[in-house]
């Protein structure tokens, strides 16, 4: 196993955070991104909105949906140095 993040368990939650708030932040993210890639690409983007345990908002994504936008962000990079 890699070495862990923090020494909290993950399943840490701490007094007065705003989950729920984070948590409507990423889920926001999620669903732009899900609605955007598919305009552009014909593979479906996996975002899974999340929160961390210090209330952070995060957007999980599949590992299959990371190489479909790497490939997109290499594409875009070799157009505009072209």
């Amino acid at each position: 196993m890699g070495e862990a993040f923090s020494d909290e368990p993950d399943n840490s939650w701490f007094p007065d955070v705003d989950y729920v708030g984070a948590w409507q932040a990423a889920e926001e993210a999620a669903r732009a991104l899900n609605a955007a890639v598919p305009a552009v690409l014909s593979d479906e983007i996996k975002a899974v909105p999340h929160t961390g345990p210090r209330g952070e908002a995060v957007v999980w994504l599949r590992p299959e949906s990371v190489q479909v936008l790497a490939l997109l962000v290499g594409f875009l990079a070799v157009r505009r140095m072209g």
